[in-house]
């Protein structure tokens, strides 16, 4: 009898095999016994030549062009064999669902998830009920101090390191830029000896 993995291994192929004797033929059956894949005029010949051979149990290779598999034996009941070694009848399918029961499924989880219900009012869990007017005014109070901020803030500049400022004022400025102490003492007494 053939053994159920090398049968698998000889139907699962996806590219043709050549045969085993001839090797210019493309393999139309497989003998488990001789461990071969034979075409036809070679199975013909190889297992014709005496009754012992005539006895292998032979598998047919799937081709396009054939859809079934017959076995060559005593045995060619087909309810015997695994479902796997027949192929498949006919093509799969995807099942489809209805989307008016999948979007009512959807529906109830949001319900249960967030605690809404049809009355309007949102619940919470390990508390009652709160109305829509309650929730809402946590947001009137954030607004309302968002709004005494930009009433308060100063629009004038903010000075930040009052020491800077100081000895910026300190420093001597010609034309409004800062000179150094010698160029502006140098400067300086220029125009006290020229107004003399």
């Amino acid at each position: 009898m053939i053994s159920e993995k090398k049968t698998a291994n000889a139907m699962a192929g996806k590219t043709a095999r050549a045969c085993d004797s001839c090797l210019r033929k493309r393999a139309r059956w497989f003998c488990a016994a001789d461990d071969a894949f034979l075409c036809q005029s070679c199975d013909a010949s190889v297992h014709s030549a005496n009754q012992l051979a005539s006895r292998h149990e032979r598998v047919r290779l799937q081709t396009s062009s054939f859809k079934g598999i017959s076995k060559i034996s005593g045995e060619v009941n087909d309810s015997s064999s695994p479902a796997w070694l027949r192929g498949f009848t006919r093509k799969a399918r995807t099942p489809r669902s209805n989307n008016k029961g999948k979007k009512k499924d959807e529906e109830d989880m949001w319900r249960a998830d967030t605690g809404h219900n049809n009355s309007g009012n949102l619940m919470i869990r390990g508390g009652g009920r709160r109305s829509n007017n309650e929730v809402g005014g946590g947001r009137e109070a954030r607004v309302s101090r968002y709004r005494e901020k930009r009433r308060t803030r100063l629009f004038a500049k903010k000075i930040r390191y009052e020491v800077r400022k100081l000895n910026a004022e300190k420093r001597p400025r010609m034309k409004g830029r800062f000179v150094k102490r010698s160029s502006f003492m140098t400067n300086n007494n220029q125009l006290m000896m020229s107004t003399k």
